[in-house]
C-alpha cells in the first residue's frame, strides 16, 4: 500500500488532467479519456516522450482502483 501514493504523485508530475482531458505538460500535447485505449503521442522532440507507448488514462485508472479496492 506504501508504493500507491507514489505511483499517483508519479503519475501527477507527469501528465495534467484538464477536465476530459490529459495533457503532457512538457510538450502540451493532449488526449481525450475516450481515447484511453490508444498510445499517447506527444509532439516530436518532446523530453517525455518515451520509447515505450504510453496509457496514461490507464496508468491513472489502475492506480485509482487499487487505491479505491482498499478504501
Amino acid at each position: 500500500m506504501p508504493d500507491r501514493p507514489l505511483k499517483l504523485r508519479n503519475w501527477d508530475r507527469a501528465w495534467r488532467l484538464l477536465g476530459d482531458h490529459l495533457q503532457c505538460p512538457t510538450c502540451g500535447q493532449s488526449q481525450l479519456a475516450s481515447k484511453a485505449y490508444a498510445p499517447f503521442t506527444h509532439l516530436a522532440g518532446c523530453a517525455a516522450r518515451t520509447d515505450v507507448d504510453q496509457y496514461p488514462w490507464l496508468d491513472l485508472d489502475a492506480i485509482l482502483r487499487s487505491v479505491l479496492k482498499d478504501a
